[in-house]
């Protein structure tokens, strides 16, 4: 990309940040930079114009893994390879960020949140207030507000609409595109995502919504704008390839790198063709589509693990092909598959082996435990967890498995123990029997002895608890 054409790096001290890499334009004002694998905000977002203009750090955040990026006014979604999704921004009011209470910054830096999905997400688009998340079984999530007024949602929820391979966000509109090649559209949530009305014998491929209108791409590449009806747009040229950033801007592009660019509404005689390296450039000093970013692949090798066995094993993930088993839990149901759970997990192995049925009734168990646990099972990962009950009931999962989940749990027990916490922490390890982190909570507890020694819950305590709890906290 030539970065000369995004006149928001001219703030920067060049000599400082020479070895940045721009990763993706959020308007014509504000930008995401990369240097030494840290991701920095630099500008301004469009609504908040007083905010300093050097750059801001995104805080605990994993880059190594993030494969795409899009953005509303107010905040920016992350998509990771293994399927999560990760948020940050400088206003939650609208529900943008996908969690109900969420801080924006943090001793100055952009603090990074991780909506409840319950999904593999595989692609994602923003409007400007809002987010659509795509599944890896065609199922849509949306959080936000589609516009300021509307309904407003905090948390992520599941569309009706399924069998969805694209989707679209303009500023206050949105799309969806299903593997019949019909299109719904919708400008509130409040509305039925209803299909668009066009001839049977047209196939859409691609999808793009602009601030008004919905631009569609048919297996014929032919270009029409959608308002009530499919309206065909001439110009020179053929093109295979339709993005828009969500606000009035879109472009095409075609196999011979030839690249045309128009604004939204659209006027006849409006397209213009663009002299640029790739369709990013198209949108240079505004605000770009999503983008996905370039792998960092290492070098062919049989003696190194095959990644491509992980992300397949990832795919079924909550997925009814091929699925011989459910897993019941009190708030939903995860299709699983027998020979994946009794491979990776110690616990599902011996109930596979007593239990002969199609069905594992976890139902009177934390279903966001469980939750995670599969989801461990299926990708290796997981978003951060800072829910100390949480982990207790993962590592009590996951303690006989020959995994990286159990040592994850303690070490990530631990960062989250200070001498607030401890005593509450020491006591909920001990209703698990978790000698290790029992143990270093004590040591915080005994260290601020005089004060924990006059709360109630230390008091509750029997004098043989007490006992243990000052033998684990001074013993070196």
């Amino acid at each position: 990309i030539n970065l000369d054409k995004w006149r928001v790096l001219s703030i920067l001290n060049k000599k400082e940040w020479e070895d940045a890499e721009l990763i993706y334009a959020i308007s014509e004002a504000g930008a995401l930079l990369l240097r030494e694998k840290k991701l920095y905000f630099v500008g301004k977002w469009i609504t908040h114009t007083t905010l300093p203009t050097i750059p801001v750090k995104i805080k605990n955040l994993d880059f190594e893994n993030i494969c795409f990026i899009a953005s509303g006014i107010e905040h920016a979604v992350l998509l990771s390879n293994k399927g999560f999704v990760s948020t940050f921004g400088v206003n939650n009011k609208y529900g943008q960020l996908g969690v109900e209470n969420g801080n924006c910054l943090t001793n100055g830096e952009l603090v990074v949140h991780k909506p409840a999905l319950p999904a593999i997400i595989v692609h994602i688009c923003c409007g400007n207030y809002f987010t659509l998340a795509l599944d890896n079984n065609g199922k849509v999530w949306f959080w936000g507000s589609v516009y300021i007024g509307d309904s407003v949602y905090k948390n992520p929820i599941c569309l009706s609409i399924t069998k969805i391979v694209k989707i679209s966000a303009g500023a206050k509109r949105a799309a969806a595109l299903d593997e019949s090649g019909k299109v719904y559209w919708w400008s509130s949530y409040s509305y039925h995502q209803s299909k668009i009305s066009v001839a049977d014998s047209v196939v859409v491929q691609q999808i793009a919504c602009g601030d008004s209108n919905l631009y569609v791409l048919t297996n014929e590449n032919t270009l029409s704008r959608y308002d009530g009806k499919l309206i065909p747009i001439d110009f020179d040229g053929q093109v295979n390839y339709l993005t828009s950033n969500s606000n009035n801007n879109i472009a095409a592009g075609s196999n011979e790198r030839l690249f045309f660019y128009w604004d939204d509404p659209y006027r006849s005689g409006g397209i213009y063709r663009q002299k640029c390296a790739n369709i990013l450039e198209c949108f240079a000093n505004s605000k770009m589509p999503g983008v996905y970013l370039p792998s960092k692949k290492d070098p062919a090798s049989v003696s190194k693990e095959d990644n491509t066995l992980t992300e397949n094993i990832a795919q079924l993930y909550n997925s009814q092909n091929f699925s011989d088993i459910d897993i019941r839990l009190s708030d939903g149901i995860i299709h699983a598959h027998k020979c994946i759970l009794a491979a990776r997990s110690e616990l599902f192995r011996r109930l596979l082996t007593s239990v002969k049925k199609d069905v594992l009734n976890f139902s009177n168990t934390n279903s966001d435990v469980i939750k995670s646990y599969v989801t461990y099972i299926y990708t290796g990962s997981l978003p951060e967890i800072n829910n100390f009950d949480h982990l207790l009931e993962l590592y009590d999962m996951s303690k006989d498995d020959s995994n990286k989940l159990a040592y994850y749990c303690i070490k990530q027990g631990r960062s989250l123990t200070n001498e607030q916490n401890a005593l509450a922490n020491y006591v909920a390890s001990d209703s698990f029997n978790n000698t290790m982190l029992m143990k270093y909570c004590a040591k915080f507890v005994v260290k601020n002895f005089e004060e924990n020694a006059l709360t109630e819950q230390f008091k509750s305590l029997s004098s043989k608890e007490v006992h243990q709890l000052i033998e684990y906290g001074v013993k070196k």
